[in-house]
């Protein structure tokens, strides 16, 4: 690791990969960072990086996968060779060391159970499965927060665009194809969120879009309702993103598994 040392207003510049790293301002518990980076660039928080390493190799977070996440075998074998890759590198390879041998033992045993289930999903017949990317359109008028929760629910196989206020969440379901799911803060300038449901739900060709309320406040505080005529779950920031993810995830599967609308939820998080 380089370790600099910088002053307020001073700034970190990453000139291959156009990223700029400002430090605003310092206290004596908290550094306020600013982050300047390409659109493509997913910024996320290391405690949510840590999240997703605990599910998927590290070297897997940031490209596609030939294998699907959720494919629990698959993430399994390739979890453990990479412990034991971390292991193995951490020590000289010396002749006779017990600790490193039975490292590589458990590396080869890995591999082999990796082959054997590849040998028997061989022997099924092919079928072929496209994964369709779910598309979210996140109505939030704070710039920061939304760009971190976009990012990380682009890692989890979700198409994300961003709107700052219920005039432009409002004009672009006006203008493009109808999204999976609207996330909807609720204190926002121009039109806050209680105003964008009611138009939504007043609108014929919007009235089955779902809609989730990320927000601070309570359904009580907002006045909306958790019904047909509101929004179809409430999630209380500060929302954990992993919880988001999987309650939308979980929401779809059992739409296609019944074909049915499931059952409004209301969920707390810490991490966003």
């Amino acid at each position: 690791m380089l370790v600099i040392s910088r002053q307020q207003d001073q700034a970190i510049d990453f000139p291959e990969c156009g990223i700029s790293i400002s430090f605003l301002s310092t206290s004596s518990r908290k550094v306020r960072v600013g982050i300047d980076a390409p659109s493509n660039v997913t910024i996320l928080r290391r405690e949510i990086s840590e999240q997703m390493a605990d599910a998927l190799p590290q070297d897997q977070m940031n490209r596609p996968s030939t294998i699907p996440i959720s494919d629990l075998r698959f993430q399994r074998h390739l979890h453990r060779i990479n412990e034991c890759a971390q292991t193995l590198a951490s020590r000289p390879a010396i002749a006779g060391d017990a600790k490193s041998r039975r490292a590589l033992q458990d590396l080869q045993n890995t591999l082999s159970s990796v082959d054997a289930d590849a040998a028997i999903d061989n022997q099924r017949p092919p079928v072929l499965q496209e994964t369709k990317r779910r598309k979210a359109l996140l109505v939030d008028d704070n710039a920061n927060e939304a760009r971190l929760l976009a990012g990380f629910l682009k890692m989890r196989d979700f198409d994300v665009e961003i709107a700052t206020d219920g005039v432009a969440a409002l004009q672009y379901l006006e203008d493009n194809e109808q999204p999976d799911v609207v996330l909807l803060d609720m204190a926002m300038p121009r039109m806050d969120g209680p105003s964008t449901i009611r138009n939504i739900r007043e609108s014929e060709s919007h009235q089955s879009l779902k809609v989730f309320a990320v927000s601070g406040s309570t359904p009580e505080e907002s006045g909306i309702k958790i019904d047909e005529s509101g929004v179809n779950g409430w999630f209380q920031k500060p929302v954990d993103p992993e919880v988001l993810a999987t309650k939308l995830s979980n929401d779809w599967r059992k739409k296609d598994m019944t074909n049915q609308e499931s059952r409004p939820v209301i969920c707390e998080g810490s991490l966003y």
